[in-house]
């Protein structure tokens, strides 16, 4: 923004709501940096809404300088302009309905007001109200909303009232559907599309499909006004992701709904796409699934790849990358959600019933894993995701020993086996599907269980006669793929995250008994990190860059702590943090040690000064009181 030109068109950069904001000290970071803008043009203007928060306000208010503006709306002024923007933005979407046929005048103003009475101040109520009657006879549809007999203010009771009249036009045919498509929406790792839908909630044992025209025609025609679809003109809709319109509608569907045709258990849906997801991929994984003619060529030669895999059944891709997760959400608290009473005589039955919907998940994992998990990272190969694979197979192994359902120990073995697998020859499955069957598995230990499952489905690779692996490799993982060399490491102290940093500058928070990253951080330092250290709390990760800064990061959220540490004259090559958690030290190629306070991040006095070269480690005493 600096580089604009005065004179420049205007620019308006809105941020709303940014008391829903969590990191706090990010939200006090933000609003400091546009504060000291003093370079960019006047026609650039921030306008920034928030309800009431003492560290907003506090910032906010922290300046008298005429070109900030800081407006605090009484409630009653505040209720007078949401209720008067409601009513323009209600009366204007709903004459455009009628533009044109001699009816300019629909709705009266009686039923706008009492519109916004409904609305109650929620944008979001009135923009489904909106899109809801507009998606129909919209004088039917008026009319259903005022004169329901249940009252439809707040977004709860809107969201039920719609659902319900869904749920009133399911086929009798099908009268599970629109439960199955909600649940599938709401616990999906991405928007699916009704082809994909389709392909997960179709049963291949017992013939039962629904077609994605159904999907479509019977449930996503009722949901559009809570409902994201694409809207790509080339694209046909079966091929259009689908998601909700707002964070509120999966939260009524699975904290307060109390109807049993769309209320969903996150639980018990993770549960069944993890299911559906084993069902399928057992149905059609294959050796050389894309057919290629040369299957043992790298995966970059393979030109026509991408094609290829546009031929894959909608939904398999998802399948194989999802099912991990899947399987770790139907073992997660399910939180606040619907309490559903059954009455003592129920309950065995209730037991029971979660006991072999339990153990046909695990049926078919068992089924996955003893005749096509070569054939699953085959796939994942083919589609630049090998780097998943120890992830999924960790949390596979993890829901089967929670459930207790291994006895003989068998599935956590070749699991395990799997996860080695992958770890050990990691390159070659990333650079070529092919060769896991032709390279990889050969080689492989003989003695392991994968090798003596799988070798003998194989016969058309190579005998090693010596020179494989006798066993496996102590290397228990290989973790999300980095794009530069890894520089440093660090481990939080209470063993679950592992902190990488990068010579391309970047910094990744790994769970540490998954392997799978929590977050990555790519903007921040310029330069190679050479240097990181976590605070006895497990709070807070300080970095040390060649770009001559110290950064300080929040461990649960990846995010910045405020800006950087500026004020050696040269790269940074150590770091130490005091036991107290108060002091970070730096020492720098520019001879000097530096102290920081690591709440404030602001700098304890002058640089530390006397070495006459690099300093490149760093101590703190255990009393805190001394800095080698």
């Amino acid at each position: 923004m600096k580089q604009m030109v005065h004179g420049s068109p205007p620019v308006l950069i809105i941020i709303d709501a940014l008391d829903e904001c969590e990191d706090k000290d990010f939200v006090r970071t933000l609003l400091k940096l546009i504060r000291s803008l003093d370079d960019v043009p006047t026609t650039v203007k921030f306008l920034i809404t928030s309800r009431e928060e003492e560290h907003i306000d506090r910032e906010m208010s922290a300046t008298s300088r005429p070109k900030v503006e800081h407006r605090t709306l009484r409630d009653d002024e505040s209720k007078a302009t949401e209720n008067q923007d409601i009513e323009a933005f209600l009366t204007k979407r709903l004459r455009e309905v009628k533009e044109g046929d001699g009816t300019e005048t629909w709705p009266g103003p009686s039923e706008v007001t009492r519109l916004v009475e409904l609305a109650d101040g929620l944008f979001q109520w009135a923009s489904t109200a909106v899109t809801y009657i507009t998606d129909g006879d919209a004088t039917s549809r008026l009319s259903d909303i005022l004169d329901s007999h249940t009252p439809l203010d707040g977004l709860d009771n809107m969201y039920g009232f719609i659902f319900r009249q869904a749920a009133a036009a399911q086929s009798k045919a099908r009268p599970h559907l629109l439960r199955d498509v909600l649940g599938a929406i709401t616990v999906a790792r991405k928007p699916l599309t009704p082809e994909e839908l389709s392909y997960l909630l179709s049963d291949t044992q017992t013939s039962r499909t629904v077609t994605a025209d159904q999907i479509q025609g019977e449930v996503l025609r009722h949901l559009q006004s809570i409902l994201v679809i694409s809207t790509t003109a080339k694209t046909p809709k079966r091929q259009r992701p689908v998601l909700f319109i707002h964070a509120s509608v999966s939260d009524y569907l699975t904290e307060t709904c109390e109807d049993t045709r769309f209320n969903i258990d996150k639980r018990v849906h993770n549960r069944e796409m993890a299911y559906r997801c084993l069902r399928r991929m057992s149905h059609d994984l294959r050796r050389n699934i894309c057919d290629i003619r040369n299957p043992g060529s790298p995966n970059r030669q393979v030109k026509d790849l991408q094609k290829r895999l546009t031929f894959l059944p909608a939904g398999l891709a998802y399948g194989c990358i999802a099912w991990g997760a899947h399987l770790a959400g139907s073992a997660e608290d399910a939180g606040e959600g619907v309490t559903v009473m059954v009455k003592d005589s129920a309950l065995g039955e209730v037991e029971r019933s979660q006991e072999r919907n339990v153990r046909k998940v695990f049926d078919e994992l068992c089924r996955l894993e003893k005749v096509h998990l070569l054939h699953w990272m085959e796939l994942l190969s083919l589609l630049s995701q090998t780097t998943e694979i120890a992830t999924i197979l960790r949390l596979a192994d993890i829901w089967v020993s929670e459930h207790g359902l291994d006895e003989s120990n068998t599935v956590s073995t070749l699991l395990n086996d799997g996860i080695h697998f992958i770890t050990d020859f990691d390159d070659i499955a990333y650079e070529s599907a092919g060769q896991i069957y032709h390279s990889a598995l050969p080689f492989s230990p003989e003695t392991s269980v994968l090798r003596r499952t799988y070798e003998p489905m194989v016969q058309d690779t190579i005998h090693v006669v010596r020179g494989g692996l006798q066993q496996w490799s102590q290397c228990w993982g290989i973790s999300a793929r980095h794009y530069g060399s890894v520089s440093c490491l660090v481990i939080s102290p209470d063993g679950k995250t592992v902190v990488s940093g990068t010579y391309d500058g970047a910094i990744r928070l790994l769970d540490r008994k998954t392997g799978a990253m929590q977050y990555e951080v790519v903007e921040g330092h310029t330069s190679e990190v050479s240097c990181l250290a976590i605070s006895p709390d497990g709070k807070t990760v300080a970095s040390a860059s060649d770009d001559k800064t110290v950064r300080l990061w929040d461990l649960g959220t990846g995010k910045a702590r405020g800006p950087a540490l500026e004020g050696h004259t040269d790269s940074v090559w150590c770091l130490a943090i005091s036991p107290d958690g108060k002091t970070v030290a730096s020492g720098s190629q520019d001879e000097t040690v530096r102290l920081w306070d690591l709440g404030t991040g602001k700098a304890r006095g002058p640089a530390l000064e006397g070495h006459t070269d690099y300093v490149n480690c760093l101590a703190i005493s255990p009393d805190g009181k001394t800095v080698a």
